[in-house]
C-alpha cells in the first residue's frame, strides 16, 4: 500500500492507493492577474468535466478548488458507475415529456460513453465494465422493477435487463435477493484517481487548476477567494454539498435547494477465496431500499460497502462499527471480517432527488446528484461546457427539473433530515412486511 500524501485521508481507501498530484504555482500565480473565460469552483468530477470540454475547446479555464482535488464526494464515494438517470422514468416523462425525456437519457448515456472514452484513452482509474446490478429487496420490488425496464426500452436505454430470483443469486447468491436488473453498461473504478487523472487532463489541455482556494463569494464577472479577487467572463457553481459556503449571486438560493448529508463506507481486507463466493460476478450491486445499501470489490480482492441508515450528515464516532452491522445483514459469512478502511463523506440531496441545473446571467451551476453522482456529475459538467460554448439546449431541459427549496433555511435541515431518513427507514421495513 502505498503512504498517502500529505493532505490526503488515510482512512480513504481509495487516497491511500492514490500518489499526490502536482500543483502548478506558476499558472496559478498567473490566473489571478487576468481575466478568464471561465472560473469553475469545485475540483470534483462536475467542475473537472466542464473544466475539461471547455479547455479543449480553447478557452482559458480556472479550477479552483476549497481543499484537494478529489477531496468531496468525488473522491470518497464508493465508486459504481450507474448508468442513467436518478428517478424512475414516468417522473421524468411527467415533468418533461417524452421526447425532453428521450433527449435527457440520450445526454446521459454519451457522458458515460465520453467518460469511459476517456479511461479507454488512457485514464487509469480501475475501470472494471462488469455491469451494474439492482437487487430487489422485497418481491413488490421485482415489478417495479420490471415497469422501469419496460419504460427504459421505449425511451432506447437497452442495456438494462430484468433479472429473476435465480439470475441476480448468480451475482449475488447469499443475500436471496427476489429479483433485480442488470445493466451492462455499469460497472466500478476507483473515483479518486478518476479525479486526479481528470485534472491531469485539464491541465494537459491548457487548463489551470488551483488547489487550496476556497472561494467566499460570487458576483457579476467577479469571484472572491482567500487568495485574493478573480474575474471571469462565465463562472460554474460545481460545488455540490459544500456549496453554502460561497455567498453572492445564485449561491444562497442553491444552497437552499440541497441538504447535504452523510454517507459511510468501508473496504475489508482481501478476501481471497471469499470474494468469488460472495460476488462471483464481480459487478457492482446497489438494492432497492431508499437508505440504500451498495457495494463492489476491488482490483486486490477486497470488498468496499457503503449505506447504512444515518439519521445525521455528521459522522458517527466509530465509521466501522456502524457500517459493520449492514454490511453483516447483505453477508452473514463475512461476520467478523477485518476492516481495513473506514470513512465518511458528504453529498448533497434535494427534495425531489433530480439534481439542480441552470444558468443565470453568466453564472451556471449542476448539483445535488442525490448519491448517483458519477454518470450524473459528468452530464451535468458537460451540459454546462455545452452551454458556455453556445449550446444551451441541453441545460435548459435540465432545468426544467427544478428541485423545490427546502422550507426553512439552514437550521431546519437536520431535523427535516432526521425525520425524512426515519420515515423512509420505517418505509423500508414496512416493505419487507407486506410484501411477506
Amino acid at each position: 500500500m502505498k503512504t498517502p500524501s500529505p493532505g490526503l485521508d488515510p482512512r480513504v481507501l481509495w487516497s491511500a492507493q492514490a500518489e499526490d498530484t502536482a500543483p502548478d504555482h506558476a499558472k496559478s500565480a498567473d490566473a489571478f492577474g487576468r481575466i478568464a473565460d471561465v472560473v469553475v469552483i469545485g475540483a470534483g468530477f462536475t467542475g473537472l468535466a466542464c473544466a475539461l470540454d471547455l479547455a479543449r475547446s480553447g478557452r482559458d479555464v480556472v479550477v479552483l478548488e476549497a481543499a484537494r482535488v478529489g477531496a468531496g464526494a468525488s473522491g470518497r464515494n464508493g465508486g459504481l458507475l450507474i448508468p442513467g438517470l436518478r428517478r424512475e422514468p414516468g417522473h421524468y416523462v411527467r415533468l418533461l415529456g417524452e421526447t425532453r425525456t428521450r433527449h435527457l437519457v440520450q445526454m446521459a448515456e454519451s457522458a458515460r460513453a465520453t467518460l469511459v472514452a476517456l479511461v479507454d484513452d488512457g485514464l487509469e482509474c480501475d475501470w472494471h465494465p462488469g455491469g451494474h446490478v439492482q437487487a430487489a429487496v422485497h418481491r413488490g420490488d421485482v415489478d417495479m422493477l420490471a415497469r422501469e425496464v419496460e419504460a427504459l426500452h421505449r425511451l432506447s436505454h437497452t442495456s438494462i435487463h430484468i433479472l429473476s430470483r435465480e439470475e441476480v443469486g448468480a451475482h449475488v447468491p447469499e443475500p436471496g435477493y427476489a429479483g433485480g436488473t442488470l445493466d451492462t453498461a455499469g460497472g466500478w473504478l476507483q473515483p479518486f484517481r478518476l479525479c486526479t487523472g481528470l485534472a491531469h487532463r485539464v491541465r494537459a489541455a491548457g487548463g489551470t487548476v488551483i488547489e487550496h482556494c476556497p472561494v467566499l463569494s460570487i458576483g457579476a464577472g467577479a469571484v472572491v477567494t482567500q487568495r485574493g479577487p478573480m474575474r471571469a467572463r462565465a463562472i460554474v457553481v460545481a460545488s455540490d454539498a459544500y456549496t453554502g459556503g460561497i455567498g453572492g449571486g445564485p449561491a444562497p438560493d442553491l444552497a437552499a435547494r440541497i441538504m447535504p448529508v452523510g454517507n459511510q463506507i468501508v473496504a475489508t481486507e482481501p478476501l481471497g477465496a471469499r470474494l468469488e463466493a460472495i460476488l462471483p460476478t464481480r459487478a457492482a450491486v446497489s438494492d432497492t431500499r431508499f437508505v440504500l445499501d451498495y457495494y463492489r470489490p476491488t482490483r486486490d480482492g477486497r470488498l468496499v460497502f457503503g449505506g447504512g441508515e444515518n439519521y445525521t450528515p455528521r459522522p458517527p464516532r466509530d465509521v466501522a462499527a456502524f457500517v459493520r452491522p449492514f454490511l453483516q445483514r447483505t453477508f452473514a459469512s463475512l461476520k467478523g471480517v477485518a476492516l481495513t478502511h473506514a470513512w465518511h463523506g458528504v453529498v448533497s440531496v434535494t427534495r425531489s432527488r433530480d439534481p439542480v441545473i441552470g444558468r443565470r446571467d453568466g453564472v451556471y451551476w449542476a448539483l445535488g446528484y442525490s448519491g448517483q453522482g458519477i454518470v450524473l456529475a459528468h452530464l451535468g459538467g458537460r451540459l454546462l461546457a455545452q452551454a458556455i460554448m453556445g449550446d444551451e439546449g441541453g441545460v435548459d431541459i435540465a432545468a426544467r427539473l427544478a428541485p423545490a427549496r427546502f422550507p426553512g433555511g439552514p437550521l431546519a435541515r437536520d431535523p427535516l433530515y432526521v425525520a425524512g431518513m426515519a420515515w423512509y427507514a420505517l418505509r423500508d421495513r414496512l416493505g419487507g412486511l407486506l410484501s411477506g
